[in-house]
């Protein structure tokens, strides 16, 4: 490892005999876990996570590829200065720790139509803008129509829910619905900045109340 300092982390048996998965993407997996250490999320750098596999850049990026299919992690970049972009990896089964509480949120009822409302808009957005849009998504956002809801997501939408019941939820189903004509208006604005720095749009950006109310106050507007 490139870390001077090493990292002990809990691996579940159910995933090292997992045939599905091939030894080196496996090994990658893990290294990101050691980076991640005890939180869902790592930013090592591609030549970085190369040197610790001791291959290609390529290959890290197929490897990435992989784990991105099978579920296991996202993965996207943030400009930061010039050409330099920051790599940010989201450790999607992390069994360093207990995943009953998550599986139980997941299984509600009410946030896989919430989580499913998101899913196919954000897709919907992502193939159907206009070039000026897409020219956007791919220099600020890095262009994938495929969202992998995150840990933190589904624990911000149950947090969400615990403040808001039910029935905000609903709304925010609702106004999930119409997320690409928003998202397109606030790009076009020039309004989807914070503190100079380019909102990148999440659903755990949505459980909180400006972001929600921006939202739902487009929607009101729209229906």
């Amino acid at each position: 490892m490139s870390d001077e300092k090493s990292w002990k982390i809990l691996v579940d048996k159910k995933l090292l005999t997992d045939t599905s998965i091939d030894n080196a993407s496996l090994r990658l997996y893990l290294i990101l876990m050691t980076y991640a250490r005890n939180k869902d999320v790592a930013f090592p750098s591609r030549e970085t996570l190369a040197k610790d596999m001791g291959v290609s850049v390529k290959h890290i990026d197929t490897l990435k590829r992989r784990l991105v299919e099978k579920g296991l992690i996202d993965w996207r970049s943030e400009k930061k200065s010039g050409f330099i972009r920051k790599n940010i990896y989201t450790i999607k089964e992390n069994v360093n720790k207990d995943n009953s509480y998550l599986d139980k949120i997941k299984n509600d009822e009410l946030i896989k139509q919430v989580v499913d409302t998101w899913i196919n808009s954000y897709k919907n957005f992502c193939l159907n803008s206009k070039d000026i849009i897409k020219d956007h998504l791919e220099g600020a956002w890095v262009y994938n129509p495929i969202y992998n809801p995150t840990k933190s997501d589904y624990k911000n939408l149950s947090k969400f829910k615990a403040i808001y019941k039910d029935s905000g939820l609903l709304k925010l189903k609702d106004a999930f619905s119409v997320l690409g004509d928003y998202l397109t208006e606030q790009i076009l604005w020039g309004d989807f900045h914070y503190k100079g720095k380019e909102i990148i749009p999440t659903i755990s950006l949505y459980t909180y109340k400006n972001q929600f109310d921006k939202l739902y106050q487009f929607y009101n507007r729209e229906i």
